[in-house]
């Protein structure tokens, strides 16, 4: 997967490719009129759906009502929960899709013809792995608008103070940076903030793939899927509870460091440093959580290749077991 990033992509990847048009051609958006308005009126009543929830959990959760904060503060904390709440259900989607791929094309009687060929196995395994994320296109390009928004937010706050306000989050970050590389590693946490979405579920999608390799019983793939559902889902829900309480600040700094890698890894996907209130807050009270932002890009680099291997590994029990 990281050869990608850096040359041409792969032939499978091409839309003209044939394996590619099989594997999408059932998940064709229609160009009808009525399934046009069908998508508008989806899209309308799931974002009107979010921004209420989200209002109303940042009006009597939160502790300081909305209508006093800044507006900037005000959209992340109307958006933030149920982006969450969106990300975990894609999460799961992912998962639950990505591990009847192989199945499906047993039960369509085409995975021995696809097999018999020296590369159809490889082809089956990755470009199901597109048409899963191809499905769930949606909800991830509704997770990236919230982003947009957010990110719009972040740049609304820097220009305030006339320019001054990342001279003023730095103020007291340990350890002390120049504001230049203060903009870089500001920047570095964004990007990563945008490109973890992604990753996260292409990592869901390929262990789900794996697990569809591994093992052929529908049964016992079912099993080992509710067992990681239950499992991220808790975890998550662990990181959650215990960041949004009060007893993080009693931990030890290198242990709230850990906390909020994990955190923004499997919880919130980075969505939290779109919000530059929190930042600073969170730079000014863990040392060393100024450089974040490079550790996320670090571990982006990280699933892609945790990806690159599954799908290899996919492909091979794909390939010998059947």
């Amino acid at each position: 997967m990281l050869k990608w990033l850096f040359g041409p992509l792969p032939d499978w990847f091409q839309q003209q490719h044939p394996v590619q048009r099989y594997a999408l051609q059932p998940y064709a958006a229609s160009n009808s009129r009525s399934a046009r308005i069908v998508r508008i009126t989806f899209s309308v009543l799931l974002l009107s759906a979010l921004v209420i929830a989200g209002y109303t959990v940042a009006s009597h959760v939160m502790n300081n009502p909305p209508a006093g904060l800044h507006i900037a503060e005000v959209v992340f904390r109307i958006l933030y929960y149920p982006l969450i709440a969106l990300q975990t259900i894609t999460w799961v989607l992912a998962l639950a899709m990505s591990i009847n791929v192989l199945d499906a094309e047993r039960r369509r009687q085409t995975w021995d013809n696809l097999r018999a060929t020296s590369t159809g196995a490889d082809m089956v395994v990755r470009v199901g792995w597109l048409a899963v994320l191809h499905r769930l296109r949606g909800l991830w390009l509704v997770m990236t608008a919230a982003r947009l928004i957010l990110l719009i937010g972040v740049l609304y706050r820097l220009m305030s103070h006339r320019g001054d306000y990342l001279a003023y989050l730095t103020a007291t970050v340990q350890p002390d940076v120049p504001l230049g590389i203060a903009l870089f590693l500001l920047v570095s946490l964004l990007v990563a903030a945008f490109i973890l979405p992604f990753m996260l579920l292409g990592l869901s999608t390929a262990l789900g793939l794996w697990l569809s390799a591994l093992f052929r019983p529908r049964a016992v793939t079912a099993i080992f899927q509710f067992i990681l559902t239950a499992f991220y889902v808790a975890l998550a829900l662990i990181l959650f509870l215990i960041v949004q309480s009060q007893a993080i600040h009693d931990m030890p700094p290198a242990q709230n460091f850990g906390l909020l890698t994990g955190y923004s890894l499997l919880v919130d996907w980075g969505a939290l440093w779109l919000d530059l209130g929190s930042t600073g807050d969170i730079w000014a009270q863990i040392p060393y959580s100024v450089l974040m932002g490079p550790i996320l890009l670090l571990a982006v680099l990280l699933l892609a290749w945790l990806i690159d291997r599954l799908l290899k590994a996919a492909v091979h029990h794909a390939e010998i077991r059947d």
